[in-house]
Parts: structure tokens; sequence; C-alpha cells
């Protein structure tokens, strides 16, 4: 099967050329609200021997491992073999992460042991997307829907108790008799759907439920030795944030960034995450990677292309950067202090580029707006300021400041205190008269 790329429809062709919570659910989730659908897979022992940094080049969000399975009444629980494995390697990658317990028990004694068995295996460990509970097994159905929701709503209620979001999933079949799936949703546990089109597109469940498994048969680079299952995501599961990076929000509209390694060296190592530098392969300078996404500390997270597929990688984004970028519409040194936004509409200032920077321009919004790479302690980040041309206007503004009949704004001040010595003073004025009345601009 193709790679996943969920972000086909964003748009940043001037890039071509360039290096370029939900915390508690509330009820009756459904995707609708959300206008991306997220992509992810699900995994068990079945798949074998998986490799993360190839499976998350398919452009995948998350991931939903088996964590046990009680495979029938008088069986013994067991965990899944590679459950340790498969979670420490997905986080390592970025992926979002979520767990399963399949559960075939026909008694309440035995259900009530699976899950409390589950709990044990999954404790010490968090997950991005709920925890859930899988019943699909034919005993169970003769148990019939009242039995069978109560069973599966007390099984949820441990989960939750135990300090894990819960969650189910069946097929539609189940959903439609042997489980109530709205007394399921009105107690806030999302419902996780599947049923095998092979085509996500034709049909859209998000009224009802927060995921559908649409696929038995994915054939992605790295899933291991066996098909894996596809999913869809409605809903941005994300109850732990802070295994992430902080994406900065100013590159997101722009990405993916599409860019070629120009170090002269021969090729770059990069890593499988931002805290151990151990390095599985390497960037070589003609490569062309795929930035995903750009963090505040300078770090990036591409897709780097291999003879087996894309692979995942973390490196500081100035490595892609060129150190002459005649790839850039033009390169200028700051000759003042400038605001930088994190949208052309200038309503949210994100940092400032200091007199002395060198801007790296890349896009222009007519004459006044400016989108630009600027340096920052230990990489770049990418936003846009607006270039300043002093006018009578501004030179009243700065009389009537001295004067006591005008306030301004932090950001404003920054901007009028020209001799930078920390204050906007008559000397300021001076100079905002004289460039307003040469028409100078500023940045």
């Amino acid at each position: 099967m193709k790679a996943i790329n969920r972000r086909l429809a964003a748009v940043l062709t001037v890039f071509v050329l360039l290096l370029t919570t939900i915390g508690g659910l509330p009820q009756q989730l459904t995707a609708n609200a959300a206008e991306v659908i997220y992509h992810g897979v699900d995994v068990s022992t079945y798949n074998g021997d998986i490799d993360w940094t190839l499976l998350a080049g398919n452009d995948i969000d998350f991931v939903i491992m088996r964590g046990g399975k009680l495979a029938k009444e008088g069986t013994e629980y067991y965990e899944d073999d590679r459950f340790d494995a498969n979670y420490a390697a997905a986080r390592r990658v970025g992926l979002r992460v979520g767990v399963y317990l399949y559960c075939g028990a026909t008694t309440w004694e035995s259900f009530e042991a699976a899950v409390n068995e589950f709990l044990v295996t999954i404790e010490g460990k968090e997950f991005d997307y709920p925890v859930f509970l899988d019943v699909e097994s034919d005993a169970q159905t003769k148990l019939g829907k009242e039995v069978m929701t109560k069973y599966v709503l007390d099984g949820l209620a441990m989960i939750r108790e135990a300090g894990f979001n819960a969650a189910v999933y069946a097929n539609l079949n189940w959903f439609r008799n042997f489980l109530d799936g709205d007394a399921i949703s009105a107690e806030g546990y999302p419902l996780w759907l599947a049923r095998y089109t092979y085509d996500y597109t034709i049909q859209d469940y998000s009224d009802t439920y927060c995921m559908w498994q649409y696929s038995d048969k994915g054939d992605l680079n790295g899933n291991g030795s066996s098909a894996i299952d596809l999913d869809i995501s409605y809903v941005n599961f994300n109850y732990f944030p802070e295994h992430f990076p902080e994406i900065n929000e100013a590159c997101e509209p722009f990405l993916p960034l599409r860019t070629h390694v120009w170090e002269e060296e021969y090729y770059t190592p990069y890593y499988a995450d931002m805290e151990t530098e151990i390095s599985g392969a390497s960037v070589f300078p003609t490569d062309e990677c795929i930035i995903r996404e750009i963090y505040t500390n300078g770090w990036c997270k591409f897709i780097y292309p291999t003879k087996m597929g894309n692979r995942i990688g973390f490196l500081p984004f100035s490595t892609f950067l060129p150190a002459n970028p005649d790839t850039y519409t033009e390169t200028i040194t700051a000759e003042w202090y400038l605001p930088v936004y994190s949208r052309p509409d200038l309503a949210e200032e994100i940092g400032y580029i200091a007199k002395g920077d060198e801007i790296r321009i890349i896009q222009r919004d007519g004459e006044d707006k400016v989108m630009a790479l600027y340096p920052v302690y230990g990489g770049w980040k990418i936003g846009w300021y607006q270039k300043k041309v002093w006018s009578a206007e501004d030179a009243a503004f700065v009389m009537d400041y001295l004067h006591g009949k005008r306030t301004m704004q932090s950001n404003e001040k920054r901007i009028y205190d020209i001799d930078e010595n920390g204050i906007v003073n008559v000397f300021d004025l001076a100079y905002v008269k004289k460039w307003a009345a040469s028409g100078k601009t500023i940045g």
C-alpha cells in the first residue's frame, strides 16, 4: 500500500527549492469537530519485528498496540511478548501511543481477572491514545447486548479508576447487536469501529465513532512480517502532549518543507530521537529530505528516503540550511529590532529579530509583510515581520507619548527605541522625524 500522506493538501510551492488536548474527553466526541484526519496503525506480536523508523516514515501519527490477550473462557491471560519493545520504539520515533486488551471471557470473573492482569501489564506507562477493551468473540454473543454492555462498562470503569483514559473497540455487527454504543458513549468512552472497506474516503463514521479501523491488509514499509491494520482517528487524542517536543507553531502552516542536505561532509548521521545520539543511518549531501516538524529548540523531524522506503530522523534544523543561501529570495542584515509574528496578519508576536541578525527572506505578502528565517539560540525560526516606514503620524505619536498624552505597548516601545538605550525619548523622536522625512524603510 502506498505511504499515507495526510498533508497532500498543504500548499507551499515557494519552499520546493528551500531547505526547508485534549485532557479530559468531552461527552459525545465526534470527529467532525476536527478538520484533519489522523492516520495510524495497530500492531501485535503477529507483526513480528517492526522497523519503526521506516514505519513512521509512512506519515502515520499514532499506533495502538496490543498489551495483552485472554483468548477465550478457560484460557490464561498473557502479555503480548513484543509490547514493551514496541512501546519503547514507538515513543522513540515520536508516534502517539495507545494500547488494547483482547478479552474473550464469557463470565464476569474471568473478564474482571483479565482486566486486572492487563492493568499490571501497562502499569507505569502513559498513553496518548486511550486504553481500549477489544470484544469480538463469537462465544460472547450468546450473553446478549445487556450483559456484554455491563461487562464492558464495568471493565472500562476499572481502567479509568486505574488512571487511564478508557475506550472500546468492536466491529459494526457488535456495535449494532451486542453492545449499546449509546450507553457507552454517554459515559464518556470513545468508540473505535472495525469495518474493512479498505478505503476510508468512501464512508464517514465520525458522527458516532472517534476511530475507524478500515483495513487489515496494510502493506507499509517497516510493518513487519505480516499485513498491518490501518486506522483513522477523527479526534486528536493527545492526553500527554509533554511527550512531544514543543512545535514551532509559526512553521506549521508551511510544512512539509522539502530540502537537501547542504553540508560539505560526505554524509550526516541522523538520530532516532533528540535525546540519544545513536545514529542508525545517514543522510547524504544530495538527498532530498522532507521536514515534517520544526521545534522551538531548533531541531526538526524529517523524512529521509532509502531504498527500503522513507525513514524518520531528527537533526538540528540548521543542518539543512546552506551557508550561502542562493535559493532564498534574498538575505539581509537587520538594521533594527523587528517583532516577529506567527501569521501574516501580525496578530501574535512570537519573538524578535535583533539588530545585526542575518535574515533569510522566504516569502512576501505585498510590499509590507515579509516571511523570513531568523536565527535563535541552537537553530532557526520562521515567522512574519512587518516592514516599517516611518511617517509623520509616527512622529506625532512619539511626541504625544513623551508629553503623556499617549501610551505605548511593550512591542511599540521596542520599535520606537531607535538608539536602543532602553527608553523612548527625544533622541528617538529626532530619528523618527528624520527617517519620516526620508521615507526610509525599517527592515
